[in-house]
């Protein structure tokens, strides 16, 4: 009789993994579908394991506790109770395994300073990430008439919408909303994270896709273009640099009461800053563009 063989999701190809049976996890930034990509038997550099235990017990002593946050023998803790009812969640830092109760799944949305289960664990990676050198930024990447290429730009600028194009047009797709960058080594790393469908624009990017025009492996970076759009025609805005878009749209992870516990305890501050700061020196090749009414004519 033939064993069956382990099968992860395969959430970041290249990058990340994780064993789980959930197929949705409630503010889980990374990803919104976990069958994406197709699963892998083996796991990837960072790998991860999510379920669901309705049993934890938060002990009564602690090593380290910030607020809601505790911390004992190398597992930190949460418990909230709220009426009749309490959210409950752990992490095994050394094995990666996180745990939490089903009730604190439910909850879709940060509500009174509750995240989501899925950004406590989605921060947790982006810091480990970071950690390793990869930055998580908002923006779209696709590979288009020989090159793979790096969009980033605020929120509701027309990455989407651009994206949808260039795919209409014999493009590739590598990563929508969420891209995962390591300037080191030049790579871009492909992400699925099309979960906006009351949005027009990702409906019609979800259409498009299949798995012909979906890259699934890590990618060299060719260009990176930053976007800003405008509707007036009279604006003229001063050229932006890289630094400012980490500003914007990164470090999601120092925005999280439990992350900043996490670097607390392992003294992970000075680490943290001293790559903020190695990116604010570093020479990334970029280009500005100034986009008038969500016309990218300049990619041609």
């Amino acid at each position: 009789m033939l064993l069956k063989k382990n099968m992860y999701k395969n959430i970041i190809p290249g990058l990340f993994s994780i064993d789980t049976r959930l197929k949705k996890i409630n503010g889980f930034y990374f990803f919104d579908d976990f069958t994406f990509y197709p699963r892998i038997e083996t796991i990837e550099r960072f790998h991860y394991q999510i379920f669901i235990d309705n049993n934890i017990t938060i002990p009564k002593k602690y090593d380290f506790r910030s607020g809601y946050f505790l911390k004992f023998k190398n597992i930190w803790y949460y418990e909230r109770k709220i009426g009749i009812f309490t959210l409950k969640f752990c992490f095994d830092i050394q094995n990666r395994i996180f745990s939490f109760n089903k009730l604190y799944s439910l909850i879709p949305l940060e509500i009174g300073h509750i995240f989501p289960i899925g950004r406590h664990i989605a921060d947790v990676i982006n810091l480990e990430l970071f950690i390793k050198d990869f930055i998580s930024i908002r923006g779209c990447a696709f590979s288009y008439k020989g090159n793979n290429i790096c969009v980033i730009g605020p929120g509701m600028n027309g990455k989407t919408s651009l994206l949808s194009a260039i795919l209409k047009n014999g493009g590739k797709y590598i990563a929508e909303d969420v891209l995962i960058l390591n300037f080191k080594e030049n790579k871009m790393y492909p992400t699925s994270n099309i979960n906006n469908f009351n949005r027009l624009s990702n409906k019609t990017l979800k259409t498009l896709l299949t798995y012909k025009e979906i890259v699934s492996k890590p990618l060299d970076i060719n260009k990176i273009f930053l976007i800003q759009n405008s509707t007036n025609q009279d604006d003229d805005v001063v050229n932006k640099k890289i630094f400012e878009y980490f500003n914007l749209n990164a470090f999601q992870f120092l925005t999280n009461h439990f992350i900043k516990a996490y670097m607390f305890e392992k003294k992970l501050t000075d680490k943290i800053f001293d790559k903020i700061n190695m990116l604010r020196s570093s020479r990334i090749t970029y280009q500005f563009k100034l986009v008038k009414n969500f016309n990218f004519n300049f990619l041609k």
